[in-house]
């Protein structure tokens, strides 16, 4: 009795490895392709500009979402930016 309940016990935990294994894979791939379909160009950044500055030679988006979009693409945790600064800006 307690030998076939290790073999169930097995058998639950495999396909439960098996299962978040699987959902890792899913998951990985789609950052994958939500970023491969982006592009972007890189900018130096001038002094005096900000991502405002930026934003706004970007007529057809909205600022604060291209702004926030621009913080997430290059792992900015805030807005401010240096002279020299290379950054990526999706077009």
């Amino acid at each position: 009795m307690k030998k076939k309940l290790r073999i169930a016990n097995k058998k639950r935990f495999t396909a439960f490895l098996v299962v978040i294994l699987l959902l890792i894979i899913l998951i990985s791939l789609i950052r994958t392709r939500a970023v491969s379909k982006n592009n972007y160009e890189v900018i130096s950044i001038n002094k005096g500009e900000t991502l405002w500055c930026i934003a706004e030679k970007y007529p057809n988006k909205d600022p604060r979402k291209f702004i926030y979009e621009i913080k997430e693409i290059n792992n900015l945790n805030s807005s401010i930016i240096y002279p020299g600064q290379k950054i990526k800006v999706p077009y």
